[in-house]
């Protein structure tokens, strides 16, 4: 900065030219602008070593050291860092939107219903692959399929064109209605190694006797399946990709809960009391694990995700054991 005279650093600030600074905050000659020049070149040169003696001699932190001689306070600002439960909710956040707009481009009409929600970001060393047909064709071959309506299933062969997925804004798409059979989903495949599903609950679309009212039961059994087919088809997505050293981040959000009772209406055999209702409305849930993960260890982290949900419906809880055995059957495909 170079002033030719003094009384240019007392002229109005930008903006307001009826305004003047207050001059008792700047140096009063040129000699003391000049120092404060001499003192601004040794910050810059070593930051580090500049301090400045306060009252009795005893030293100031830089930035009161600044606001002594230019009288303008230098806050050190730091930025939080993201934290992956805050990236995946908006993971989940843009599912959600993209979903809406696709329903409202379609104009389609859809029964009242609850949803199931999967969010997962895969971090770490993730190759470079490109929404293709040969990334579209990586994850079909590499999905184990552990169900007869896979988690992320690949629908090009449907018959219904608005049913086959497309590229939107890097990721390819999918929305699936197949409401005769029960089936309501929608889905983004990212490359860069995010993934969302929106499930509709089968507890309000399948057609069956057993099943309950739509919005009235969470059936316990089939929501620990869902969640340990999602978490070994993430893993089985990331190795096909060739993630090394990654960790897969999942959130799962259930919604529309609120008056629902949980029960076990596909499997009567696993007895459940009744009157368990739950009085929130929506559930979400974090799991981290690392792509080597072995299938054998997936039912803690089936536990992990699957307990906090339960426990809405009257602090309910199921043992070890039974998370255990119906992750196993999920892996052998014995449902």
């Amino acid at each position: 900065m170079h002033c030719d005279n003094v009384s240019d650093l007392s002229s109005a600030p930008p903006g307001n030219p009826t305004a003047k600074y207050d001059t008792g905050l700047f140096p009063s000659s040129k000699s003391n602008i000049l120092s404060v020049e001499s003192k601004l070149r040794s910050f810059s040169a070593s930051p580090t070593a500049f301090r400045s003696s306060g009252a009795h001699g005893s030293s100031l932190p830089i930035n009161q050291s600044l606001t002594g001689f230019v009288g303008i306070a230098v806050p050190l600002v730091t930025t939080p860092e993201v934290t992956v439960e805050e990236k995946l909710k908006e993971h989940l956040f843009f599912g959600r939107q993209r979903l809406q707009a696709v329903i409202a481009e379609r104009n389609s009409k859809l029964p009242q219903h609850g949803s199931w929600e999967i969010a997962l970001i895969i971090s770490g060393e993730v190759p470079p692959l490109n929404p293709d047909t040969k990334f579209l064709n990586l994850l079909d071959s590499s999905n184990p399929d552990y169900t007869g309506w896979p988690i992320w299933l690949i629908s090009r062969g449907f018959k219904e064109k608005d049913d086959r997925p497309y590229v939107f804004e890097g990721a390819w798409e999918a929305l699936i209605v197949d409401l005769e059979m029960g089936h309501l989903d929608f889905m983004r495949l990212d490359p860069k190694g995010k993934f969302y599903l929106m499930r509709g609950l089968q507890d309000d679309l399948t057609i069956s006797e057993r099943a309950p009212v739509p919005l009235t039961g969470l059936d316990f059994g089939l929501t620990i399946i869902r969640v340990a087919e999602a978490l070994a088809v993430g893993i089985a997505f990331a190795q096909g990709m060739g993630c090394r050293d990654a960790t897969l981040s999942f959130a799962f959000r259930w919604s529309e809960l609120k008056g629902r009772e949980l029960m076990s209406w596909v499997s009567p055999e696993r007895y459940i009391t009744r009157g368990r209702v739950a009085h929130q409305a929506e559930v979400t849930t974090f799991v981290n694990l690392a792509v080597d993960t072995p299938l054998s260890a997936l039912a803690d982290y089936v536990q992990q995700a699957v307990a906090p949900l339960l426990q809405i419906f009257d602090g309910f809880e199921l043992g070890t054991p039974i998370y255990e055995d119906l992750t196993k059957r999920v892996i052998e495909r014995r449902l």
